[in-house]
């Protein structure tokens, strides 16, 4: 086994020569990472385990990229040490550089940090350098990227007042607070309204700015620029298109995420969750303040259908009234699948739009159920069954991936493969609402009741009964029948040959006639006269063993079969008649 300082340790970065620098956002960056075990050694070519994976850098700000790779993972390290050129895009003092393991899915993934650097945001100074922002609601500030932030734009409404933030940056949106410009406001919409306008950001003494702006015409649903342009060079601007509705349309949706409307979500069967229902003036806008009719929730399928889906609990359908057009709706649901929400306006105010939610997805609890059995219950010696086991939650959902342990508890017999852990599937023959374990069971040479156990783990054992038979039939014919005028001849089949004891008795019990057989002789013979061959037969004449003919009425022949199986007993009823 390997000793602890055989493993990686952490990575040793250093940035400029490992000498203090303060340093532009976006400048290149020497540096320089080599692979540590647990005692700092240098995993090179000489350690027992050298070191030749890659690392993926990361900066507390901002992106950082790699010249020979065009991204943040850097090529395989050579004997034990990375060394490359980087922009660290991120203005931060100090910029913290961290080095991490690229090993995927690591559950302890190997780092390793410096903080010795001190990025500074860039110039402002268009043309040629330099960058304005607009950022609204919905979207995020990423200084130090290539886009400036994360997220999209909300939908706003035509004469309905929004903010909106201009930032003035440098080439990787990092805000800057000297040369700051004068930024005039324009819109691809035909009016309206911004304050303030211009900006003058150098009176005002920062980088960025709130404007509320107000679209008043066109009166028309669409996508408009809002932009806001540097008046000393109209060649720099930043603009930003948003969706637009008007106080005339409305949409109606459910969501789970308010973050992300059309998402869905995951619970377990019998979890309570909230989904809110929605309106607004624009698809998945902003809600309409004071819009207070009422609406009514289904469960669907995820094709949106009601019909045959499964209710919501407590309350099938609930209905309640929008406060500021917005409804928060607790339910449970207990069949596992995937379903959607769907909501439906009761008031009077048509919708231009009703969206479902996104797809629900209700998986199974552990099971605590199974039902078992077997295709046939009854088989000869050498016949084969099939023993199965549907595994189901207390819901009655099946429980896919549970593990069933199939044994047998009584009688005997054997099995077919793995009967450990046997793991439960759903099948597609029963529209996958099943979770199905199986194995194959072949009788014994034995007249038994075999027993076999199933076992899950939640679930009370079930016990699936298989009788195995030695023959196939024990009959006589004909039955009834006349003594003096005919015989009856009883037919039976055997696996080997056997000794053979038959004895006949009236219903009072009385030993009426009886006959011993051993093996060889006529009528114990297995092989050529058992199953697939001829069979044995034994003729009664009707008569007692005192050579009477028996009176009318029913008799009972008793069959004693030994062989190197046991002992196994059959019997069979004969009708006397005159």
């Amino acid at each position: 086994m390997a000793h602890a300082a055989d493993e990686l340790g952490y990575f040793g970065i250093i940035l400029n020569g490992g000498v203090a620098f303060s340093d532009t956002a976006g400048n290149p960056v020497y540096i320089t990472i080599s692979a540590r075990d647990t005692e700092g050694d240098l995993m090179d070519g000489g350690h027992p385990s050298p070191y030749g994976g890659s690392v993926i850098l990361a900066a507390s700000v901002g992106e950082v990229y790699i010249e020979s790779t065009g991204n943040s993972t850097t090529s395989a390290f050579t004997n034990g040490m990375w060394t490359g050129i980087i922009q660290m895009r991120g203005a931060a003092d100090p910029v913290t550089l961290t080095a991490t393991d690229d090993i995927t899915n690591a559950p302890l993934p190997v780092t390793g940090t410096t903080s010795l650097g001190t990025m500074l945001p860039g110039a402002y100074n268009p043309p040629s350098s330099g960058k304005i922002l607009i950022l609204s609601e919905g979207m995020v500030f990423a200084p130090g990227t290539t886009t400036g932030y994360t997220g999209s734009p909300d939908p706003r409404t035509i004469n309905v007042p929004f903010d909106i933030t201009v930032y003035a940056c440098d080439d990787w949106y990092n805000p800057v607070t000297a040369n700051l410009p004068t930024i005039g406001f324009e819109t691809s919409a035909l009016a309206a309204d911004a304050s303030p306008d211009p900006i003058n950001m150098a009176a005002d003494g920062t980088g960025n700015t709130v404007v509320t702006v107000n679209i008043t015409s066109p009166d028309v649903s669409g996508t408009y620029s809002l932009i806001e342009r540097d008046q000393a060079v109209s060649s720099e601007y930043g603009f930003l298109n948003i969706q637009f509705g008007t106080l005339n349309e409305y949409y109606m949706w459910a969501e789970f995420d308010p973050e992300n409307p059309s998402a869905g979500d995951i619970i377990y069967a019998g979890e309570f969750i909230t989904t809110t229902v929605k309106v607004s003036h624009t698809d998945y806008g902003n809600t309409i303040n004071g819009f207070g009719e009422s609406v009514r929730i289904y469960a669907a399928d995820a094709s949106g259908n009601t019909t045959g889906v499964y209710p919501l609990l407590p309350v099938a359908q609930p209905q309640a009234a929008l406060v500021n057009g917005a409804k928060d709706f607790i339910f449970s649901y207990t069949k596992s699948g995937q379903m959607r929400i769907k909501p439906r306006p009761l008031g009077a105010t048509p919708m231009d739009s009703i969206h479902n939610s996104g797809i629900l997805t209700v998986y199974p609890l552990p099971a605590s159920s199974c039902e078992a059995g077997s295709d046939d219950t009854r088989l000869s010696r050498g016949e084969t069954t099939t023993v199965y086991a549907n595994v189901r939650d207390p819901y009655g959902n099946p429980v896919s991936g549970t593990a069933v342990t199939f044994s047998v508890s009584g009688g005997s017999g054997t099995f077919t493969g793995n009967t450990t852990n046997v793991t439960a599937q759903a099948l597609p023959d029963a529209g996958y609402d099943n979770a199905v374990a199986s194995v194959v069971y072949t009788a014994p040479s034995a007249n038994l009741e075999n027993v076999i156990k199933v076992s899950v783990p939640g679930a009370a054992d079930q016990y699936v009964t298989v009788a195995s038979i030695l023959t196939m039939n024990f009959e006589n014919w004909p039955n009834p029948f006349n003594p003096g005028i005919e015989s009856t001849k009883i037919h039976y089949f055997l696996d080997e040959d056997s000794s053979i004891e038959m004895k006949i008795y009236s219903m009072f019990g009385n030993l009426v006639w009886s006959k011993n057989i051993t093996p060889g002789e006529i009528g114990a013979g297995g092989e050529l006269h058992g199953v697939g061959g001829a069979g044995n037969t034994v003729t009664w004449n009707g008569r007692t063993k005192d050579g009477h003919i028996a009176g009318a009425g029913l008799y009972v022949v008793k069959m004693v079969v030994t062989n190197s199986a046991g002992t196994n007993t059959f019997t069979r009823k004969i009708a006397v008649v005159k």
